[in-house]
């Protein structure tokens, strides 16, 4: 499976992508500009109508750390996700996306926290911060978390609340012990795979640091309105599919049912709206 690494980096980042190559070059060019240089790139085409090739996405001197592979047709982050790690051959395996960028000591920061840490550490998340692309280029807000939890639910319950935008790493020997991403899944599948990570009994630690820009934009994203009924169907299938853990997990229950809720009214919302529009005849 990794015969083509002879000399196998730390740290293998996956980055999907779909028609963007402009973010695709930024996103790989805070990649490029890491502090720490033990890394490969795996850059998955999730069927664009584009043809990738790293020479016109990166400047020539680093073109030898980027691998790109692709799918005849869009498969999903999922699917293009598990694509990247099967590539991989690193320790340990990033997630950027596409429209994202790191911050220059990331991988730095992420090596010094995961190294040596015990086979029952399983993965790391960052502290993150957020760009408005929509209007001016300016900071919204950042988001930064606790670094010591009370207990373990507490721990659990901060862990499923992230995804894998937020700087996430997982030791590679980790997929081998939980599986690879729910292929079936395009919304939850993020945290449906951190709830195996959980209840395998592997545990995250935080990396203490801001390591990844995440650049809010207009263009199509997971929250669009007419995708909120597939997000509804994947939190019933998420909450099925885990019961034991999530009644284990009394909060993490809880806010995914609150989560159900909001989705559900934006629904009758948006439902509601469209109904006035065709009433009245309005655009």
């Amino acid at each position: 499976m990794h015969n083509h690494c002879p000399d196998r980096p730390v740290f293998s980042i996956i980055i999907p992508t779909l028609n963007r190559p402009d973010m695709l070059r930024r996103a790989l060019r805070s990649v490029m500009n890491q502090t720490y240089q033990a890394f490969e790139v795996i850059v998955v085409d999730d069927g664009s109508e584009l043809e990738l090739r790293a020479a016109d996405l990166i400047d020539p001197g680093w073109r030898q750390k980027v691998t790109i592979v692709r799918n005849e047709r869009s498969l999903g982050a999922a699917a293009a996700r598990n694509r990247g790690i099967r590539a991989a051959c690193g320790e340990y395996v990033s997630f950027l996306d596409d429209d994202d960028e790191f911050f220059p000591d990331f991988l730095e920061k992420t090596a010094m926290v995961l190294s040596g840490t015990p086979e029952s550490i399983g993965f790391s998340w960052t502290n993150v911060k957020f760009i408005n692309d929509a209007g001016s280029r300016s900071v919204m807000r950042g988001k930064e978390f606790r670094e010591d939890y009370a207990s373990d639910e507490e721990l659990v319950f901060e862990a499923t609340s992230i995804g894998t935008g937020f700087g996430v790493t997982v030791k590679r020997a980790c997929f081998a012990k939980v599986g690879y991403f729910d292929p079936s899944l395009r919304f939850v599948e993020d945290t449906e795979f951190f709830i195996r990570l959980l209840a395998s009994g592997l545990r995250p630690v935080l990396v203490k640091t801001f390591g990844v820009c995440i650049h809010n934009h207009d263009l199509d994203r997971l929250t669009s309105t007419e995708k909120y009924p597939q997000r509804l169907v994947e939190c019933d299938l998420l909450m099925e599919k885990h019961e034991d853990f999530l009644n284990r997990h009394q909060r993490v229950l809880a806010r995914l049912s609150m989560v159900k809720t909001a989705i559900h009214r934006r629904i009758v919302r948006t439902r509601q709206r469209e109904a006035v529009r065709q009433r009245w005849g309005t655009g």
